[in-house]
């Protein structure tokens, strides 16, 4: 049985192994040229298929799960370390950046 699933980086699908298991980590490659990204997928559960991507927190280097949706300028947290990340990009591969801060208004 041949499992797709939407390429963060393109539109074209990405092929999952046929083999694969509830908590699973994967790796995958998107053939679409105009991507070419390798993406870390978690599988939460086959049936009915829930995943999300995996992507490494640059302050303290833990996994991050994004949603399966993910797109670049998006912000997120690291549940690790508690700093707010940004999708910088989401090909060749999902990379995150630390979130610039927000300037404060003062009222002017």
């Amino acid at each position: 049985m041949s499992i797709e699933i939407r390429c963060p980086g393109g539109s074209t699908k990405l092929q999952l192994p046929d083999q694969i298991t509830d908590g699973q980590t994967v790796a995958v490659k998107c053939s679409d040229s105009a991507c070419l990204g390798s993406y870390s997928v978690k599988i939460k559960t086959v049936s009915p298929l829930v995943y999300s991507f995996l992507a490494e927190c640059p302050e303290c280097g833990a996994k991050i799960e994004l949603t399966s949706d993910v797109e670049e300028s998006e912000v997120v947290s690291c549940s690790d370390c508690g700093v707010e990340l940004e999708v910088a990009e989401v090909k060749p591969a999902i990379v995150l950046k630390i979130a610039p801060a927000e300037a404060e208004d003062w009222g002017q």
